[in-house]
């Protein structure tokens, strides 16, 4: 044999671990949701907040009769403004938009959109999609939204809201970026969706609320990823700066502006992690500082970068004693524990079994409609009983369902896909039945 072949072997090696840690490009299409081949999947909203002013003094306005309300969006990272007012007398006061699309602030160099076809009281207005080029990485690129209004009935009685906009008005995408991807022998079909309706598509998951500090909610994108099973998940799974795929790890970046979405393997400075059996989707957030991780049908041990996590969100599979599959998906509440992930020793997360039931039961105050200015009816007390189900981890469970099979000895409801919903009885210290009932689902 040549002296040089066993070089030859090494080099091949060398460049085969290479490539093995090369980046994984998946080229992304634009696509309008409105168009046949759109997308239904994904896509969140920007709330407007309306004035009666506009946000400028140096604003070209139309001549319009009747109120104007005024409302910013962030879009491509720039703000756009919108005009509010009736398209003829007596018509709702957002039945047509005047869009300050080139950012000018000239409304007059825009065609007015009117609502098509009139919307019912209190149904969102039927606004046509509004087409848009936005900045985004130093280029130009496509944005389809849609405007929803709708009338808003507020309570005179509230002095706060006296003189509020008697209609409320969001900002809704009508576009994705759709790819393909291919990944240990699976193909997953991908949809980068624009969670906070902005106009960007790389908006991830910031760090966790501090306890007691609001809710769990996240101003971020979405990234879908479909392997073709029939797995139902409950929420839209958030874009994150890591991406685990059973258990291999990718950071992820997002570029729409050069078509295309980048997974860069990571594998150095990692520590394990034991999680639960049966974890279809699990959705981590750093502490304070630190990266998010989105995990899709996870191994039972991975490894992530060290640091401290707080879970978001999780959906688990399990059978029962006759093999039909039921679903869970819980979130954190504030009460969650940390999870720390050290870099000694395999860290085990804590959420999941087992899952405790309680019930709270609170006394609460129902106002009477409005009718022509007139209250009908008088103010009411009643009694409300939640039935809560948490984790060990004090997280919510919100949705349990039988998704698969057909043998299950568990009572369902009458669309075979809950459980039947519990009964109640309310008695008295002399245990005397005061009331019996069935709660439901809300």
């Amino acid at each position: 044999m040549p002296r040089r072949a066993p070089r030859r072997s090494v080099l091949w090696l060398l460049l085969c671990a290479a490539a093995s840690a090369w980046a994984l490009e998946v080229p992304l299409k634009y696509v309008r949701h409105s168009d046949e081949e759109g997308p239904r999947q994904g896509g969140g909203f920007q709330e407007l907040v309306l004035t009666t002013s506009p946000p400028g003094s140096d604003y070209k306005l139309p001549a319009v009769s009747g109120p104007r309300y005024f409302a910013l969006a962030s879009l491509g990272g720039e703000k756009r403004c919108f005009l509010f007012t009736a398209k003829k007398a007596g018509a709702a006061p957002y039945s047509r938009i005047f869009f300050d699309a080139d950012g000018n602030h000239d409304f007059t160099d825009n065609p007015p959109i009117d609502e098509s076809p009139p919307p019912e009281e209190f149904a969102p207005g039927g606004f046509a999609p509004i087409d848009i080029t936005v900045g985004a990485g130093g280029a130009a690129v496509p944005y389809s939204f849609v405007v929803h209004a709708f009338k808003f009935e507020r309570d005179p009685d509230e002095p706060a809201k006296k003189d509020a906009p008697p209609f409320e008005a969001f900002l809704v995408p009508n576009c994705s970026y759709t790819g393909t991807l291919k990944l240990g022998g699976k193909e997953y079909a991908l949809t980068l969706s624009d969670g906070n309706a902005n106009g960007l598509f790389g908006d991830k998951i910031g760090p966790a609320p501090a306890a007691g500090a609001g809710g769990n909610v996240a101003p971020a994108d979405f990234l879908h990823l479909d392997d073709g099973t029939e797995n139902t998940f409950w929420d839209d799974p958030f874009l994150c700066d890591l991406l685990l795929l059973g258990d291999k790890l990718f950071r992820v970046t997002p570029d729409v502006a050069a078509g295309k979405l980048t997974l860069d393997p990571v594998t150095a400075g990692l520590a394990g992690v034991a999680l639960p059996a049966g974890l279809e989707r699990l959705t981590l957030r750093p502490a304070a500082e630190g990266v998010s991780v989105s995990m899709l049908a996870p191994a039972a041990a991975v490894k992530l970068p060290p640091g401290t996590y707080r879970f978001m969100q999780y959906d688990l599979t399990r059978k029962d004693a006759e093999g039909d599959t039921w679903q869970l998906h819980a979130v954190a509440t504030p009460d969650s524990p940390p999870i720390v992930v050290g870099s000694q020793g395999p860290a085990a997360v804590s959420f999941g079994e087992p899952f405790t039931a309680g019930v709270v039961v609170e006394t609460v105050k129902v106002r009477p409609r409005r009718f022509f200015g007139l209250l009908a009816g008088a103010e009411r007390n009643i009694v409300r009983v939640n039935l809560n189900l948490q984790g060990a981890a004090k997280e919510q469970v919100v949705v349990i369902a039988h998704t698969a099979g057909q043998s299950t000895k568990f009572a369902l409801d009458r669309s075979g896909f809950r459980p039947k919903e519990p009964g109640y009885r309310i008695a008295s210290a002399a245990d005397e039945t005061l009331v019996t009932g069935a709660l439901s689902y809300g």
